[in-house]
């Protein structure tokens, strides 16, 4: 390769380092929030009911906010956007920091979601255009990697912090993540008009619907992209299709796991199945990552939903086995994050420049969308005068029927 070729090739990997970094310091703002949000409500002096108010505030304004925003993530590029959020991340934690009440803490709240929104889907279509060609599964699978880092270290911490020097300090180390996380995103992200190469590539290939896969490894600009390739309406509703599936899934899991475990064997930490969920969600970004660079996303697809509704049927099983309980809970994490994986390998394959951001923020909504119906409706069906396993059980038979449907959708003519 010529010389030009490798200083582009390193100015790519330090943009996913710098991405990366700000991305790890971004998700674990967040979850430190999410985890300490409820207790400091109640240390105000108010009911579990205003603490979860917060919460449901919090992820519908982040909804509304993102379909706001996504018609422009296609026209301005990607970077604005993620330093937009982690600046409204600094200002969040700051209101927090300085006016210590329910009503600015909504506020503050408010303001997070502002860059929840917008920064989440810019930074997987950041990633995308970074990668190089023929790397994409890798790069995303790592990069999912180090978001899922950040949930195993970050509320751990704080709490241990918050106990040690109270909510000031934490409120103020979250400002300091969130400036660091844009000055990573100002220092080495490229911009729409930095392209890291032009069209020159060590492998580039054309994918299945006629995307160019030689990218220019920059954060797109629409006005200078004539006629985006976008995915056609079967492979869109594919790709929203599962992602409502594998989100109802991880909606499940994570919100009435904990308290059927301790139903089924209260001897057992009611987190145990979450921490080998964790683990498999961590053992599969890197390793589906890799695999979807070799095998076609809509073969791995289908494998993963299947592997989500084994594990989650393994939960209705539970009794004394604390084996089928790690096996369950490693098999569900494989399958949540391998199919969120596929998911994203599918839209960089199928669609490319402002299509692209507008599908990934369009699927993310989904995700969000899912996971609070999965409250309101397992919650339902948990409530009815039958046993709880049967809910676990039910939806991992539905499920599966689902993914091996999924194997059963052609791939659409290419063109």
């Amino acid at each position: 390769m010529t010389s030009s070729v490798l200083a582009n090739d390193r100015r790519r990997f330090l943009s996913y380092v710098a991405l990366c970094a700000s991305s790890f310091c971004m998700y674990g703002v967040n979850n430190v929030l999410m985890a300490i949000a409820p207790t400091f409500v109640t240390d105000l002096g108010y009911s579990m009911a205003f603490a979860g108010l917060q919460g449901t505030v919090f992820l519908v304004a982040a909804i509304a906010i993102r379909f706001a925003f996504t018609p422009f993530f296609g026209i301005w590029g990607s970077k604005p956007f993620l330093f937009f959020g982690a600046i409204s991340f600094c200002i969040a934690t700051a209101v927090m920091l300085f006016v210590p009440s329910f009503e600015w803490f909504m506020i503050g709240r408010i303001v997070q979601a502002i860059g929840l929104a917008v920064y989440w889907p810019c930074a997987s279509e950041a990633v995308i255009a970074i990668s190089p060609e023929s790397k994409t599964g890798r790069y995303l699978g790592f990069y999912r990697l180090i978001t899922k880092l950040s949930l195993t270290v970050g509320p751990a911490l704080a709490f241990g912090v918050m106990n040690a020097r109270g909510y000031e300090m934490i409120f103020g180390c979250l400002a300091a993540l969130s400036i660091l996380a844009g000055l990573l995103i100002l220092a080495a992200v490229p911009s729409a008009n930095q392209p890291l190469s032009k069209g020159v590539s060590a492998d580039s290939h054309t994918n299945e619907k006629g995307v160019s896969e030689q990218r220019q490894g920059h954060l797109h600009d629409a006005k200078h992209e004539e006629n985006p390739v976008t995915a056609d309406a079967k492979t869109v509703f594919l790709l929203l299709a599962t992602t409502a599936i594998g989100s109802l899934g991880y909606g499940i899991v994570m919100t009435y796991s904990p308290s059927f475990i301790d139903s089924v064997n209260p001897n057992w930490n009611e987190g145990s199945f979450l921490t080998f969920f964790s683990l498999g969600c961590i053992v599969a970004s890197p390793l589906v990552g890799m695999m979807t660079d070799k095998i076609s996303w809509r073969k791995l697809l289908p494998a993963c939903l299947l592997l989500l509704s084994v594990g989650i049927g393994g939960i209705s099983m539970l009794s004394t086995n604390v084996v089928l309980l790690i096996a369950s809970g490693v098999i569900a994490g494989l399958g949540s994050s391998g199919g969120t994986i596929c998911i994203l390998q599918g839209i960089a394959q199928t669609t490319e420049g402002r299509k692209r951001a507008t599908l990934i923020s369009h699927q993310q909504n989904c995700v969000d969308i899912s996971i609070a119906a999965a409250s309101a409706i397992f919650g339902y069906l948990l409530a009815l005068p039958f046993d709880d396993s049967c809910v676990f059980f039910g939806w991992a038979i539905v499920s599966g029927i689902m993914g091996a449907a999924v194997a059963c959708i052609p791939a659409a003519r290419r063109r």
